[in-house]
Parts: C-alpha cells; structure tokens; sequence
C-alpha cells in the first residue's frame, strides 16, 4: 500500500483494501494523464469530504451521483519475479470459421499429427523430434503479454529497462475485446502497478446472488459458455496457460458481455516445469467445508470460528456495510446469567412480532428484510464512526442522544443480528466523538476486555451450542426458503423476489438440509446404571414364599432415566452423515503426482487442464447449488471432483445442451474421470473421430454444433458496444460523443436487427439487454428508438414490448432535450408507437406528450431565441389545483420563451392613410386611425420557432392523427386535451406576460398585442380548428362552446389561477372557431355564447366584487379577449344585427368605467368645455384596468361598428367615455392602430365595390384605391367567416347520432347495440366467410367465396348510407377462402382456402405459401395476431403449429382418442395455448409451448361450431344449440351463456362481454360478472339495416362498432 502511493502520489485515504482488492477513487481527468506517458504530479482530492467518508465511499463500492467525475479503479500490485519461464506465442493469428472442405482437412491433418505423435511416443521415437523451449526471464514475457492482450493501455515505464518493447506496435484484435479494460501501467524496479476498471458483478456472484438472471433462459447459460470458449482460446493461440479460473474471475454486464481479468502470475509458464508433489493419501483439502462441520459438531472447532467461516463462504467481508458477517445476539444482558436468546427464531421476528411478520407477508411476500441492514452496521459502530458518515447513512443530522447508549438497548432497539466486533474487539465500545459518550456496558462488567471474555464465554457455552444449528438454519441453511421458511417466518425479501437483478451481495443459501446438531463435549452417562438379578430365575421351588414350591417372586423392574436415550448419539450419527451426503459431493483420493518431463507438463498446462477448467466452470455455471458450500476459493482438484461426480452420478440432471459437451472436457472415456496429473491426455481421436478437445474445436459450427451460428455475431456486437461505452467514459467533447453513440446505434442496427427477425425467442432475451441498454440510455435514446424499437417490437410483441420499453420511452419524452430528439415526435417514429404497443397503450400514453409538445413545453433550442424583456426562460408549475373541477390539467416542465416578433405596419400605407383623413380639431375625437394590414409571409413564418422545431413536428402529427384515429378517439383523446392544453398555455404568470408580437388576425382585434399565452396556444388553436374543418360544427357544438361556458360558469368571488388560465383559454378557442361556425348555426348560437360565455367574463372582469389571484393583468386580457370575440361577432353578423344583439354588452363594457370614473359635468353634447375626469377609489385593480386608453380603442371600434348616433342614445355614461377618449387623445404622440371595420371588410368581397364609404359619424375613411389595394380579398374575408373546403367527413345522419352517443359513455360502459347503420361495402360476387380487422380499425380485410380477399377502408362518410368499395383485392386463391386474419407484427395478411396464403396487404405481393399438412388440406386457421404463428388444423385431424420466422411447420397431436374432425380452433391472446373444438362436441386444450395435451372435454352434445379467444376465457357454441364460457387458466367451464333456441355461427368478445350472432339476425349481448352470473341483452336487427342472411361478425373494440357479412357479400357496420 505505502509503495502504491508513493508511486503514483497519491494520499493513503482514497485507497482501501478489502480481501484480495485494492480500490482507488480518482478523476478521470487524472487517468487521462496517463495517455501523456508519465505519472501526474498532482491528485486531485475532494475538499468537502473527510479521510473516513472517502473511506465509506470505497467501502460501499460506489460513487454517489453528484461526483460525476470520478470513478473507481481497481489496483493491482504484481512483485516482479527473478525467474525464468516459457515464451509464448509470437500473436493473435486471424481467425474466421472454417468451409465444409477446410473442416474436413483440418480434421485429417489433426488426426494425422496426433496418431503419429502418439506412435512415435509408443515406439520411444519422441526424443528425436521433441525439443525443449528456450526460456527467458519473467518480466520480459510479462511486459509482451500486457502488450500482446492491451496494446491500447499506456504503460509508464519508470525504469527505461523496457523502451524497446514498449516501442513495438501490437495488433488491437476484437477478440480482446473480452478482457477487462486496463486504464494504466507502472512498472517500477520492484512491483508493477496495474489499474483495471471496477466491474460491480461477476459470474461468481451472479450464481450466488442472481440465480434468475440467468436460470430463466437457457440460451443465456449457453451464450456466456460461448464466451468462456472464445477467451480460452484466446490464451490457446497464444500458448499462455490460463491459470485456475473461477467463476469471480469473470465479468458480466446487463448486456450479458463476459470480461476476463488476466492472471498474470499463473499465465506464464516458469521453468523448469515442475508440479508440486502433494500428499494426497489424506483429504485434498485440509480445510474443508466438511472438516469444518465435523470439526464444530465435533467440539474441535468454536462457535464463533464457524460462525466467521459460514459468513465466508457466504460471500462476507469485514469492512463492507451492505455485507458485513453476522453472529446472534445470544443474551438480554439483564444479569450476569441472564435470559439467553432463543435462537429458534430470528432476531427479525422476535423484535417485531408474529402478527407484524404475518401482515408483512401477506402484502409483500416476505418476513424479513435484511440479516444485518446498512444503517444497523453503522449504528453498531457509532462510537468508531466519523459523524459526518453517521449522518450521511444514519441520521441526516448529528444528535447524539438518537443513538443507543448501552449494550443492553442496541440489542433490544435492533431487529438485525449483531457482529463479530461484540465478541472480539474491546476498542469498539469506546468513542471518538467528544458529545457521544462510551457504549454502556453491564453493570457486572468492569472494562470492555471483560465484557469481550464474558460475552465470548456465553456464546460458546452449551446451551447456545445446543441450539446454535437452529440459527444457521434460519441463517445460512434450509430454513431461508420452502414451506420451512413460511412455517419459521422466515422469508427474506431477497428470496421473495426473483433475483433475476444483477446483484453483488444478498443472502445466500449454504445448505438444503438441516444442520446437524453440536454434540456434547462429555457423554452423559446414567447414574446409577441399572441393573437386574438374575439369580431370582434360578428359584428351585418358585411356588413356596422362602424357596418353597407353587409360589414365584418376580424379579425387580428395569429402571431407566427419563433424560437416557441410547439411540441419541446413532441419531446424532445419521443426522449428520445424511448432511454431509447430500449437502456435498463425495471426495476422492488419488495417487501421488510424481515428477514428469517439462514438455509433458507444459502439453498438460496448456492443452489438457485449460479443457477441465472449463469444465469445471460449465457445471458452475448450470449447477451452481452443488458449489455454493465450496465457498469462492476451493482448489481445482476439489472443483472437478464435483463437477465429474455430477456428470457420472447425476447425468439426468445436466441439461442435454452441455451433456455431451461435459462428458468430452471432464471424463476420458466409459465414465472416467481424469487422475489429474500431468500425464493426463484426451483420445487422440475421439469416437466420432475429432482431434483432441481445443477451444477452436468447440466453436467450430461445423465440427462441434454445439453453438448457435447466431452467437457469433451477438457477440462481436455486445464486444464492441461495452467496448466503446468503456471509451465512452473519457470523451469530453460532446460532438465526438454523439457522433459515437450513433455509431452504436447503427452497428446494432446493421448486425443484429436484420437477425433477430428470424431468431427463436430464447435468442432474442439474448441481445433485448443490449436493446435496452442502449434505448434507455439518454445518450443513445434517440437513435435507439429511431432506428432500433421497430425491429427488437416486432420480435417481442405489444406486451413485452409495453412491459420492457413504455415507461422508458416516456420518460424520454420528458427528461432528454438534445438537438435530435425533434425525431421521437415525428409521424414516422409516432407511427412505429402506434403499431407497436397498439392504440389504446398509444392514445393512453402518448397524445398528451404530442399535445404538450404541440403547447410549446417540449422546445430545445441550442441557442434560445430571446423574450422581448431579454429574461431567461421561464418555467411553469402547472400542478392542478383541487379546486379546479372543470377538467384534468397536465403537467409539463417548461416552456421556451418566444422570440418578439415585429410587426411592420408599412410607413407608405400609414402615411398615405393619414393625409386622406381629416384632422381632428382639439374639441373632436380622432376615429380615423390606422388599420393593422397583415403580416408578410416571412413574418408569418417566423413565429419565434423553426419549421423543423419540436412545437412544429408535433402540430403536423397531431393533424396527421385525428384523420386515422376518427371522429370518436379523436374526441375522447386529442380534442379534449387539447382544450384542457389551453388552459395551461395561459396558465398565471407566465402565461400573462406581455409581447410585442401581433397576433394573425390582428386586423380584427381591439388586443393591442399577444399575450406569451397566445404565442403558445398558436399551434393548439390551429389543431382544434383543423379538426373543427375535418369533421364538422358538431366538433364545436358538443365539445368547445360547452367546456367554454362551463369554464365561464366557475367564475365566482374567488377565481384561481387554473381557472384564470382556463377562461383566457375560453375564450381564445371562442375567438378562433366563431369564423368556421356557418350563419344558420352562429345565429343560433349566439345567445349562448353572449348569455354564458361573454357576459359573466366580462362581469367577472369589470366587478370589483371578484378576487382575482393574479390581480389586474388577468382583469385586462380577460376584458380585452371578451372584447375581441365581441367585436369579432359584430364584424360576422353585421352592423345592424349588432345593435340588436351586442348591445347590451357593450353598454354593460362601457358603464363600467363609471366605477373608476366620475364625470364632474356630465352634459351629452359634441362640445366639452372642461374635460375633466376624477378617479372614484373603489377599486384598484379597476383602476389598473378600466383606464382611458382602454375607453378610447373600445370607442373607436364601436364607433364604427354600432355607430355614433346608436352609442349616443344608448350608453348612459357616453359622455364620460368621450371625455376619457378626448383626455387620452390629447397626449398621444404618435397615431393609433384600430382593427378593420364590418364595411371595410364587405368592400374587399368579389361583388363589392372599392369605392370609399361613411362611417355612421359622417366622417369619410379614405382608403386606398383599388389599384393600390395590397390585400388579399379572400383572406379578409376569411378572417370572419373561414368554412371548411371539404366536407366529405363531416359528421352528418347517422355518424352524427353515434358520435354524440359515444361522447357521453365512458370507456368501461361496455357494448350497446342502437341499430344506427353507418356504413355499407359491397365487393364480394358470393358470401362474405371471414372477416378481420386491423388493429389500427381503419382497416379490414374480408374473404369469400367468390375466392378472393379484399382490403377495406374504414372511414366516416355521409350519412349512413354510404356504399365503399374496395381498396385491394388479392385473387391469389383456387378455392373458396374460409378465413383471413392479420399478422400485426410482420404487418403480413393470412387467408387461407386449404392452403395458407401470406401477403404483404401494402404492395400486394405473396410472401409464402403452405400447402396443407402431410398433403392434406387445412380446413381451420387462425392466425395469432400479435405473435409469428399460425395455428391451423387439416381435414385429418391433425393440428399444424407454424412459425412464419423460419417457415417451420410442427404437428401436434390433439387427442388421445377418436373425437371427430376439427371443426374450430382459436388461440389465447398470449400465444401460450389452443382450443381445438371437434365435430363429436369434444374439446381439446394444447399447451403450444410444449405441444403437449392440457386436458379434453365433453362439452357439446353436437358439433362445436366456433371456439372465439377472450382475454382469459374463450367461448365455444355448437350445434346443440348452447353457449359455454371456459377459463383458459384451469380449462374449467365458468358460465353457461342464455341464448335464443338457434345455432350461433358468430361470436366476437369485448372486454367482460359476448357478443353471439345467429343467422335469423339476432345479436345477443353477454355480460360476465365474476359471480359466474351473465347477463343477457337479445337484438333483433331490423331489416333496414341488414341484407342477406347474418353469416360473419367482427367486433371493433376501440370504437364499439359492429362489422357484418352477410350471404350476398355485403359488409355492413353498425353501432
């Protein structure tokens, strides 16, 4: 250690030790240093941190997040060897797989040389042509092989012996790519420094910890034994022996990549080579697992001693705090011969409670939480503990009198077991801290070395030794799980959870057997011995009472102590060899090794015991039970006699994947294993005639098979990516690591996704991690999602894709703002969600997201555009507040401020304008102000936001969205959050800050400028409009004028900020959607909209009875909104129905500034002598608001609107307006901006002239000439009144009826038939025989008779009435096609009419074909939708299994007797089982993973006619006339359905509900109630709505509408 930091400099603090590693906290930037070829002369340290909290950080083997730039590196110190030992090979050759020819050849060649080797030794010819190597010195070959497997590691050579050698340029090989990273080298005269990378989890610890990581699959077992493979032969190619590798010695990541840490020590090969003579006459392990047990039970070995070595083969060490040894608490300390503990039970349960325990398992599975917990560790040693670490892991703040003060309370207080320290150090009683006093010991006790004697002395006395095996039960042994575990109360979390985590600490299950019990250390002997007198028996005369004849005395009974049991110590005896029998593998003796030649052992080292290493390490791997007692450092000898003891004793229990594979590396022929010397030798050729076992034999696809060809390139994949994550680390320059980070997304793109579309599911879990590591992490989300979430979904299907990837990829949408991530909201991308977690999981997950990046909060710019006030972006807390009734309010985290946009109004036209008006004398007000003309189409696009923006991208998909999701989605999901979006858009204070942008419409606006809430509702408002013009008025009728005057109807004296949000949002939406209402309808609806909308905002506004949170501001743009709608509504119906109208309102807008207000002479006339004005303090936030400029733009704009003659007669207070307006006229400076008038506008219509015209004033307004004119008619005229261009989706006639019927049911309110047709397809010359929907339901696909397929379109189209035709049609088929589904995954289209079609539906072309089934047609199929198989049945009875991946076709059996021929089949939504449904009424259930029959019923007396999937239940009916419901869970029947005496031809399910049709046209409703009871609605379907006879029905779920085919081919929807 102390050589170690004066080395590399650094302070003795930031390293630690623990068993065998040495760790190192540091920078990156000082490991960078070492890239420069030098030590750094500085370390950096951490200056708020202690010696003893670095020294926590290196104890928990972890960095806490906000010390972002460091890291920990492990250290190696190698002491440099005087020695010689062998050279090895000179590199890595290229290595590439073999041809069928080249196989065969090296094959020959191989067994050529190896027979005649062998030949040669068999005739003493060796010597001729063997040769001994040359040696050479240790640290020569040391420094190439560093340099042969890390060519890339710098090596700082402090000796300048080495330059040479340092000099020489390696090969960087990908396959050393499997080998740990190696950051830096020192070498030195003495040691050699190496710092490798802290790797968390390894192989070792994996099996022990993390058993479900990899039990669960297979495949993952056989991909890490592929791993092992190619690093050992890594070491054969270069003639390095590889050293006693364990498990421990292997890394693993999330990804499943497998890293070595080179041996260095072992590697090379010293000469002369010589083995160690070992006596092994006796156990090859001295110390033993077994030695142990006996020794303890034996009285040999102490309490405490096996106490401290269980702990170590558990994986503890001392000095960790997650995983520190454990030892019972074994007294009260209440006296010096107090209560002991009682060690049946768990210091958990005895602390807690029984019932406590009870209720834990019954919500969590579990009893207990953790042996010795973190915080308890702590806590136990408080006195020895720095505070600034006991408040970091204890308690965040330093009391003292929190912590226990005696012994005696840290044992009640803690549920934990305690720690060695208590019974072995006296120091840690005492304390460091000045206001923590010394733990309080016993009052008996005089010091803590006494108490250390007293305390050790209780725990090795007899009583605690009687009962100690009790503990290592519940600790260590057989009590951890089973029924043994739930009976004791003794479920740890750890093992109620799968553990298929990675994890490097846990608790860990030593035995499987009880543990034997400590014998007595003396025998008790009875005293006194009884015994009995025989001489009684020899009586002559038994019958007289002294010796006389007839009487006989009978002996004395047999006394025998209660507490003697003779059959105690055989008991005892049995109990523990049973123990020893199967808690552990037999041991062997062998022969004594002798000395050998140094070329025999080299072959041994390097050919011979590399292939039973590995062995050893398979059966590790895939029986990792049978060596969990051998702890992590057992010898070799000890590790392959279990492993061969496995093979040759527990064969049936070695999965056949490595059967063969074990037998070959461990056994040398007819179940023998090796004798473990250096003579051991495989066959020359084996029985299948290979050469001996090599690792490239192994891996060889042809020669070996024992591995997938598909893990070759998994594995250069997964190699490459850790391999630049591991670079990825040191790279500070951000455009080098996103260049990076696409290039991994693309080279997994390019590798594995084109594989994994025609791999097995087992290989697929073995590159989903790399998936995920990539999709979830934020430097490569983007791309990964872009590019890779398509591909892996489609292997995976909607569910696992949904469990794997949802959340994730929402919190991307949240969390990740980068210059690329404008992609995640693009249709394409958007598209692949909608396919892929399928519609509902879609709409419920994501249109908020688009809705809210549409509002503006999801923007990233790299350089912000800056708001007019040059403040930085503000953020808006947008958590509803309850009082808010009105609707749901999403939360987003911020908005980008707008850039100020201005606004030219053209210095030509102002000024031509202003000399044709007459000016104004001082006694008369100007009402001849500018018009806003608009903007220029550079302006218009120039919104503050780029075209390619995320607000931009997102607007365009949700217009996208709406016209494939229909009218009904479209409302329950787009439209209403968007509406519930404008609140947020003006959500106080953010939203009410002012701008100096003009709105679009500004021509018609009295609102000086927008607010940033409007700038951020522009792109809201243009979705609500666009779909408003896609499906009709009916869009504004039902959905935004009402949720309009709700919000108008909340305004009370109290008004919150989300509803001041949500009146401005009102109230905008108002303002955009009155120019598409048509006349009729704006006529109709303009009460509401004055009566519920207008009038209560602008009493709300104008009232000082009302509170408003956020004070005048709101006041002021909820009063000028209501203005602008107002005047908007006069602009569209004209003047004189204005003053019918409006009226009332703009006298009620005027009088309000008599509130504020008091005119001193109020006399109505043109002349004012005095103009003069006097404030009436009632309000000031009237004040604020009510001001003079206000009146003066109000009364300009209605000047000219209701006219001067109809203000004077009508407004009460006209003469205090004028007043304010000749006030405010009289100081302005520059000239006003008014919005066009209602004749203005008229003028600019195709039949109006461009002449000029009067005001109602008598005033001329001259404007331009029409040779002048620069306006656009039709967008003037559009700014009033803008119908929709296409009207075929409008909602009219029946598709109005079901719209406005589905608005008012929510989504668990089930199927309601009404019997309202919408729409009709007629296509099919015969009867329509199956139809399928696609799951997006704008799309379904029919077969018929007439033996073709066509491809539909579901859209909404007139009234009701409306005949479709179809939009493809594929004649592939000969015959009749009796039924067609669709393959969502691969998007392929199924139909079969006895051979099986599939068919790409887009470009219309035939993938693949299947005949039949051993050349018998098929006559059921049924494809399953979210999966690649298809299940179909032929005319014969047999049942096809068919995997359109590898276009594999599987037979399975369906009965064990005669029952009929197949007249049904369907399949469970998850793809795990069948129905097969027979024409003797008989039912058959398949388990399709297995292909092995469930079970079979009788369930109809005649044939079944259809079998139909539910979510867990399926439904078969039959000719008999009756209806079942079974549970595909136990195959048990669950109800009987009440249906009409007819046979049922149609079935569909949705949700809790059957819907059965038959051919008289009844439509029956089933509900299912978990009581078994159903409940029955019967429809008979009126003939207007149908034509022909009912033959098909299918069921769209998401829209609840019914699709029917009848006998004369036509299609009819209905709702």
């Amino acid at each position: 250690m102390d050589e170690l930091c004066s080395v590399l400099r650094v302070p003795p603090e930031y390293l630690r030790t623990c068993a065998d590693t040495t760790l190192l906290l540091c920078t990156r930037d000082w490991v960078r240093e070492f890239s420069q070829d030098h030590v750094p002369t500085v370390f950096p340290i951490i200056e708020e941190y202690s010696a003893s909290e670095i020294q926590a950080v290196l104890a928990e083997r972890r960095v806490p997040s906000f010390l972002s730039s460091w890291i920990l590196l492990e250290m190696q110190i190698l002491k440099i060897k005087d020695e010689n030992v062998f050279p090895f090979g000179e590199g890595l050759e290229p290595s590439d797989y073999l041809s069928y020819p080249e196989s065969l050849n090296f094959v020959n060649q191989c067994n050529t040389r190896n027979l005649t080797n062998q030949a040669r030794k068999q005739y003493n010819q060796a010597s001729k042509s063997t040769k001994t190597p040359e040696s050479k010195p240790w640290y020569q070959e040391f420094v190439r092989l560093l340099r042969t497997l890390y060519p890339a590691s710098p090596v700082i050579d402090l000796t300048d012996t080495f330059n040479e050698l340092l000099a020489l340029e390696f090969d960087d090989d990908s396959r050393l790519q499997s080998y740990l990273p190696l950051r830096f080298s020192v070498l030195t005269e003495s040691i050699i420094i190496l710092s490798f990378d802290v790797s968390e989890h390894n192989l070792g610890s994996v099996t022990r910890f993390s058993p479900g990581f990899l039990s669960d699959n297979q495949a993952k077992l056989l991909f890490i034994v592929y791993q092992l493979v190619n690093i050992v032969k890594t070491y054969q190619d270069l003639g390095v022996y590889i050293g006693e590798l364990q498990l421990k010695d292997f890394t693993i990541t999330q990804t499943l990549h497998v890293a070595h840490k080179p041996k260095f020590l072992e590697n090379l090969i010293k000469t002369p080579c010589k083995p160690e003579t070992k006596d092994l006459n006796v156990c090859i392990e001295t110390d033993s697992i077994c030695d142990k047990v006996l020794g303890w039970v034996q009285g040999r070995v102490s309490n405490l001693e096996y106490i401290l070595y269980l702990n170590q083969l558990s994986g503890r060490r001392f000095g960790d705090p997650n995983f520190h040894p454990v030892v019972p608490w074994v007294t009260d300390f209440t006296s010096r011969n107090g209560k002991l503990r009682d060690l049946t039970k768990s210091k958990f349960r005895l602390n807690k409670g029984d019932e406590l325990l009870d209720r834990t398992y019954e919500s969590g599975d579990h009893h207990v939480t953790a042996v010795l917990s973190e915080i308890t560790y702590y806590t136990y040693l408080a006195r020895r503990t720095d505070n600034k670490v006991l408040c970091k892991y204890v308690r965040p703040s330093w009391v003292p009198e929190e912590y226990p003060r005696s012994i005696q309370r840290l044992q009640e207080w803690s549920p934990d077991e305690a720690i060695p320290e208590f019974y072995q150090d006296p120091m840690v009683f005492s304390s460091i801290h000045s206001d923590l006093p010394d733990l309080e010991l016993p009052d008996w006790i005089s010091s803590p070395d006494d108490f250390i004697i007293w305390h050790r002395s209780i725990l090795e006395s007899e009583e605690v030794s009687r009962h100690l095996h009790s503990w290592i039960d519940l600790t260590f042994g057989y009590k951890l799980s089973g029924s043994a575990a739930i009976r004791n109360k003794n479920v740890c979390l750890d093992f109620s959870e799968n553990q298929r985590d990675l994890r490097v600490r846990g608790v860990l299950q030593l035995f499987t057997q009880p543990h034997p019990i400590r014998q007595k250390q003396k025998p008790v002997i009875p005293n006194p011995i009884p015994t009995v007198d025989l001489s009684d028996f020899d009586d002559p005369d038994p019958g007289t009472e002294e010796g006389g004849a007839g009487v006989w005395d009978p002996p004395s009974k047999i006394l025998i102590p209660p507490e003697f049991h003779p059959a105690a110590d055989v008991s005892v005896l049995e109990s523990l060899n049973t123990f020893l029998f199967r808690a552990f593998t037999y041991k062997f003796k062998d022969k004594d090794l002798t000395d050998e030649k140094v070329g025999r052992n080299m072959t041994y080292l390097r050919k011979v015991k590399p292939m039973q290493i590995l062995g050893c390490l398979i059966s590790e791997l895939f029986h990792p039970r049978k060596f969990r007692a051998l702890g992590d450092q057992p010898s070799f000898e000890t590790r392959y006699r279990n492993s061969a003891d496995l093979i040759i004793r527990e064969e049936k229990t070695v999965p056949l994947c490595i059967r063969g594979l074990l037998k070959k590396l461990l056994l040398i022929r007819d179940l023998t294993p090796f004798d473990l010397e250096p003579s051991d030798r495989f066959p020359v050729v084996s029985d299948q005639g290979l050469p001996l076992p090599s690792a490239e034999l192994l891996l060889d696809p042809i020669l070996s098979g024992y591995f997938p060809t598909l893990f070759a390139p998994f594995l250069q994949t997964i190699s490459a990516i850790e391999t630049l994550n591991n670079a990825a680390e040191y790279i500070e320059d951000s455009d080098a690591l996103e260049s990076l980070s696409e290039f991994q997304v693309k080279l997994v793109a390019r590798r594995i996704s084109p594989l994994i579309q025609e791999a097995r599911n087992e290989h697929i879990e073995l590159v989903l991690p790399l998936y995920c590591s990539l999709i979830y992490s934020s430097r490569t989300a983007v791309q990964a999602c872009w590019h890779l979430l398509d591909k892996i979904s489609v292997s995976l299907g909607p569910e696992r894709t949904q469990e794997t990837f949802l959340a994730s990829i929402v919190s991307h949408y949240k969390n990740i703002y980068t210059t690329k991530h404008v992609k995640l909201y693009h249709r394409s991308f958007i598209l692949v969600l909608m396919a892929r977690l399928r519609l509902p999981v879609f709409l419920d997950s994501f249109s908020y997201i688009l809705i809210e990046a549409t509002g503006g909060n999801r923007e990233f710019s790299e350089t912000p555009v800056p708001t007019p006030s040059d403040q930085p972006q503000s953020h808006l807390n947008l958590e509803p507040e309850p009082s808010l009734t009105y609707g749901e309010v999403f939360s987003f985290d911020s908005w980008d401020s707008l850039g100020s946009m201005k606004i030219g109004l053209g210095t030509d036209t102002i000024s031509s304008v202003a000399q044709n008006l007459k000016q104004p004398g001082a006694d008369s007000i100007d009402v001849h102000a500018s018009v806003v003309f608009r903007f220029n189409d550079e302006d218009a696009s120039s919104q503050g936001r780029r075209e390619n923006s995320v607000v931009q991208i997102s607007k365009e998909t949700l217009l996208w969205l709406p016209q494939r999701l229909g009218p009904v989605l479209t409302a329950k999901h787009i439209t209403r959050n968007l509406l519930r979006m404008m609140s947020l858009c003006y959500l106080p204070p953010e939203g009410l800050e002012p701008t100096d942008q003009y709105f679009p419409d500004q021509q018609i606006r009295i609102s000086p400028s927008m607010l940033a809430g409007d700038s951020l509702s522009l792109s809201v408002l243009e979705c609500l409009r666009k779909i408003a013009e896609l499906y009709g008025d009916h869009f504004i009728l039902v959905q935004y004028l009402p949720w309009c005057w709700d919000l108008a109807g909340l305004c009370r004296r109290k008004i919150t900020p989300n509803l001041e949000g949500g009146l401005l949002g009102a109230l905008a939406v108002l303002h955009s959607v009155i120019p598409l209402l048509s006349d009729s309808i704006l006529m109709k609806e303009l009460d509401n909209i004055t009566s519920q909308i207008l009038c209560p905002v602008i009493h709300a506004a104008t009232s000082s009875q009302n509170s408003f949170t956020s004070g005048p501001q709101v006041r002021s743009a909820l009063l000028l909104k209501s203005l602008d709608v107002l005047y908007l509504l006069g602009l569209r119906i004209g003047e004189e129905m204005s003053r019918t109208h409006l009226n009332e309102l703009a006298i009620g807008v005027f009088s309000a500034f008599s509130k504020v207000f008091e005119d001193v002479s109020c006399e109505k006339s043109a002349n004012f002598e005095s103009p003069r004005t006097q404030k009436i303090q009632l309000s000031t936030e009237l004040a604020e608001v009510l001001t003079k400029k206000l009146a003066y733009c109000i009364y300009i704009s209605f000047y000219f609107l209701l006219g001067e003659t109809f203000l004077d007669e009508t407004v009460p207070n006209i003469c205090l307006i004028k007043k304010l307006c000749l006030e405010y006229q009289s100081g302005l400076t520059a000239p006003m901006v008014r919005p066009y008038t209602y004749r203005e506008i008229q003028r600019t219509l195709p039949h109006q002239s461009n002449e000029a015209s009067f005001s109602g004033s008598g005033n001329m307004i001259i404007v331009k000439s029409a040779d002048e004119e620069t306006e656009n008619t039709s967008e003037i005229s559009k700014l009033i009144h803008a119908p929709a261009g296409n009207t075929s989706r409008h909602l009219r006639g029946n598709w109005l009826a079901y719209w406005e019927h589905e608005q008012s049911r929510g989504e668990n309110d089930g199927f309601n038939l009404k019997q309202i047709r919408l729409q009709n397809w007629t296509g099919h010359q015969g009867s329509v025989k199956s139809i399928s929907v696609l799951d997006n339901e704008n799309s379904f696909i029919s077969g018929g008779k007439d033996r073709t397929v066509r491809l539909w379109s579901l859209r909404s189209s007139g009234e009701g009435e409306h005949s479709g035709t179809a939009q493809w049609v594929y004649s592939g088929h000969k015959k009749s096609v009796f039924s067609v589904g669709y393959l969502a995954q691969k998007g392929y289209a199924v139909s079969c009419d006895g051979s099986i079609h599939i068919w790409d539906p887009y470009v219309g072309c035939l993938t693949h074909e299947y005949d039949g089934s051993r050349g018998n047609p098929f006559c059921v199929m049924t494809p399953q939708t979210y999966a690649h198989s298809i299940v179909a049945a032929s005319t014969e009875g047999n049942l096809a299994l068919i995997d359109t991946r590898v276009k594999n076709v599987v037979d399975l059996k369906v009965s064990y007797g005669l029952v009929g021929l197949i007249r049904s089949v369907c399949a469970s939504e998850d793809g795990n089982h069948a129905a097969i449904g027979h024409s003797s009424g008989y039912i058959s259930l398949l388990d399709l993973r297995s292909g092995k029959i469930r079970s079979g019923m009788k369930a109809h007396d005649g044939e079944v006619l259809t079998l139909t999937s539910g979510d867990s239940y399926f439904v078969s009916t039959s000719l008999d006339q009756t209806a079942h419901v079974y549970q595909w869970e136990d195959s048990k029947l669950w109800t009987h359905l009440r249906t009409p005496p007819e046979p049922l031809h149609c079935v569909a399910t949705y949700q809790d509900q059957i819907i059965t049709g038959s051919t008289n046209h009844k439509v029956s409703v089933h509900s299912i109630f978990r009581d078994r009871e159903s409940n029955t609605v019967v429809s008979k379907l009126r003939s207007d709505i149908i034509r022909g006879n009912l033959i098909q029905m299918e069921i769209l779920p998401l829209n609840r509408l019914l699709l029917l085919g009848t006998d004369v081919g036509n299609i009819h929807l209905i709702c």
